[in-house]
């Protein structure tokens, strides 16, 4: 994970002062990484509907994720998509 700025927002076809958290890479194995989950090259900019501006604001939304469900907005390929994953697997129990 890192958190893009400036110039390198442009990669991802945003503009220079979006925020977000950026995926360099992922675990296949992991809830979060399989088919229709996170990958490479991902830009995180919510999650649950709270903004991922860095990336201990997508820590705190992962604590605060409930019944292990995650809806994420992404920016993949230059594209705004919308994921939901289920990620139970990753709750504490």
């Amino acid at each position: 994970l890192r958190c893009p700025r400036g110039e390198e927002m442009s990669a991802y076809g945003v503009s220079f002062n979006t925020k977000g958290v950026a995926i360099e890479s992922i675990d296949p194995g992991s809830p979060l990484g399989d088919p229709s989950g996170l990958r490479k090259g991902d830009l995180i900019l919510e999650l649950n509907g709270r903004p991922t501006a860095g990336i201990d604001d997508l820590r705190k939304a992962l604590d605060a994720a409930k019944a292990g469900k995650l809806r994420l907005r992404v920016i993949r390929d230059q594209k705004p998509a919308a994921l939901e994953l289920d990620v139970t697997a990753l709750q504490k129990p």
